[in-house]
C-alpha cells in the first residue's frame, strides 16, 4: 500500500483549488482510491478506481495534476543495501517506520546477514521506480 497526493498546478474546473488538492492511496492489488478535501466548492469525497492510470486519467488533466508520492517503498520491495557496517546486496522490506529518518527493516536475500535488521533511508543504494499500475 503506498500513499500519495494530488498535486494541483492549475484548477482547469475551478472545483478543487491549486496544491495539494486531495489525498490517495494505491492498494497492493492496483486499486486506488482518492479522497477529495477542502475542495473549493466545499464538497467531500472518496472515489474508488480500478488502477492508478484510471484515476490519471481522469484527474490529471494532460499533467496540470500530478502524484506526488508520500511512501516509496512498500513491504516486500526488493532493494538494493549499503550497510555502513559493511555489508549490502539485494535485501526484502519486510518493515517500515516513516519518518523522520525513515527506517527500513530488511532481509538480506544473498545471507549476507542471518536476521533481518534496521537500515536507515540512507543505507538503502537503489530505490525502485514508483510503481503506477
Amino acid at each position: 500500500m503506498k500513499r500519495f497526493y494530488l498535486l494541483r498546478k492549475e484548477d482547469p474546473t475551478g472545483n478543487s483549488g491549486t496544491g495539494r488538492v486531495a489525498e490517495g492511496c494505491l492498494f497492493s492489488d492496483g486499486t486506488a482510491v482518492i479522497r477529495w478535501t477542502n475542495t473549493v466548492i466545499g464538497v467531500s469525497s472518496s472515489v474508488f478506481y480500478s488502477s492508478i492510470a484510471d484515476a490519471e486519467k481522469v484527474h490529471g488533466h494532460g499533467g496540470l495534476t500530478v502524484l506526488e508520492w508520500v511512501d516509496t517503498l512498500s513491504i516486500g520491495d526488493v532493494v538494493t543495501v549499503n550497510s555502513f557496517e559493511g555489508f549490502g546486496g539485494p535485501a526484502k522490506v519486510v518493515d517500515y517506520r516513516p519518518s523522520p529518518g525513515s527506517r527500513f527493516k530488511v532481509e538480506m536475500l544473498n545471507g549476507s546477514q542471518p536476521e533481518p535488521f534496521w537500515a536507515h533511508d540512507f543505507e538503502i543504494e537503489e530505490l525502485p521506480k514508483q510503481v503506477t499500475k
